[in-house]
């Protein structure tokens, strides 16, 4: 009955019918990503009216989920995150998030100096800011010091950039 199929050109109508209903229900067909352009910075610091990006370096293209969250990369420049493979003139994508409940591979903001990135936890009534370098101590903050503190997003994804 498949040679006799196949003969008719049955065989291969079912397929394409079947690889028709694949594509209708994959993923990719049904995708709520979109393509949008990211702009990398040098730096971000804090002011009153929200972040500041500075050391425009560019842009790169990627697929995000569609949401109405903003998204940016920074360079980093040192190498307090070696442990976790973040090193110097890497990119981190963040997703902007001003939560102070969220915590793990955050970027943060201290004093309003340049946005760093760390692992980032609540200890108690504390916020402990951790390297992954052991050259670099932990820093605690607690009681008003909090307000020294400004998480600015999650950390993504990290592009590793090669140079020559």
């Amino acid at each position: 009955m498949i040679d006799e199929l196949g003969k008719n050109g049955g065989l291969e109508e079912l397929t394409k019918s079947n690889e028709i209903s694949d594509l209708q229900n994959n993923d990719v067909f049904n995708s709520t990503r979109k393509r949008i352009k990211i702009p990398i910075y040098g730096s971000v610091l804090t002011s009153p009216n929200g972040l500041v990006f500075k050391n425009y370096l560019g842009e790169r293209w990627e697929d995000i989920e569609l949401t109405d969250d903003n998204y940016f990369y920074i360079l980093i420049k040192k190498d307090s995150m070696i442990g976790d493979a973040i090193m110097p003139d890497d990119l981190a994508l963040i997703k902007e998030e001003h939560n102070e409940d969220y915590f793990g591979l955050s970027a943060g903001i201290v004093d309003n100096e340049e946005c760093t990135i760390r692992r980032i936890y609540k200890k108690d009534d504390s916020i402990v800011l951790y390297p992954s370098n052991p050259t670099f101590p932990p820093r605690i903050f607690k009681g008003q010091e909090l307000n020294r503190i400004q998480i600015i997003g999650k950390i993504q994804q990290i592009i590793r950039n090669f140079k020559n």
